[in-house]
């Protein structure tokens, strides 16, 4: 667990912490709790791809990518909402919004952030690459590619932070406790990469390679958000 604030000095005596009670103490804590039920995530990956030589010397590549979440994990704050429904929430806004209220269900706690499952989820890519080395001539040794990928991913929690309150807390939704299938943060909409190398040989067994690589992407996602308790 995590204490709120008024964090007491560490102690390494095992027999000598502080305690509930201590004028230090802080009088509330933060705790993280896991379900019983709680699977580590898996992922159902699958994907099929086509090379194929193409005239003038060309390699050609078609790949299609798709990924289910089996189970990922999912965080929801306990000591917020309804008393006799923790987690839940007491109402809703004229807007549509569930509103949680401001007081918590347990006042001993800060938040009681819980750790389970959820299947919701998937990812789908498709990419297109052609590719060329040159054998002989004045540039037998100059190679190049260019790929072009198209990407569509949801999921509910993208788990960007180490902490679970960060999780819960960080997360772009109209309902933190019951998030909605959306777009990923990891997804990129439409990527494009281009490379061309030249391998200068030189001697017996020595070379050098300079390569140039281009990267162009976009549709990288992002949600406008509030900078304060929505519920009021």
């Amino acid at each position: 667990f995590e204490l709120d604030d008024n964090t007491p000095n560490f102690s390494s005596d095992p027999f000598n912490q502080p305690v509930i009670g201590d004028i230090n103490t802080p009088q509330t804590t933060e705790i993280n709790v896991t379900d019983s039920d709680f699977k580590m995530p898996q992922v159902l990956r699958s994907n099929i791809a086509v090379d194929r030589q193409l005239p003038l010397g060309l390699v050609g590549t078609v790949e299609f990518l798709y990924a289910k979440n089996i189970n990922d994990v999912n965080f929801k704050n306990l000591n917020l909402g309804d008393p006799n429904n923790p987690g839940a929430p007491v109402g809703t806004l004229p807007d549509g919004r569930p509103d949680y209220g401001r007081s918590r269900v347990n006042s001993n706690f800060t938040r009681v952030i819980l750790m389970d499952n959820t299947s919701r989820g998937h990812q789908l890519s498709f990419t297109t690459q052609i590719r060329k080395q040159l054998n002989r001539g004045p540039f037998k040794n100059l190679f190049g590619s260019l790929s072009y990928t198209f990407m569509d991913a949801e999921d509910v929690q993208p788990g960007r932070s180490s902490r679970a309150v960060s999780n819960w807390r960080d997360l772009e939704t109209r309902d933190p406790n019951n998030p909605p299938l959306a777009t990923s943060d990891f997804e990129v909409r439409h990527r494009i990469l281009g490379n061309l190398s030249y391998t200068f040989n030189y001697g017996v067994g020595f070379g050098t390679t300079v390569s140039l690589f281009y990267e162009g992407r976009s549709g990288m996602p992002f949600s406008y958000v509030f900078n304060d308790d929505i519920n009021g």
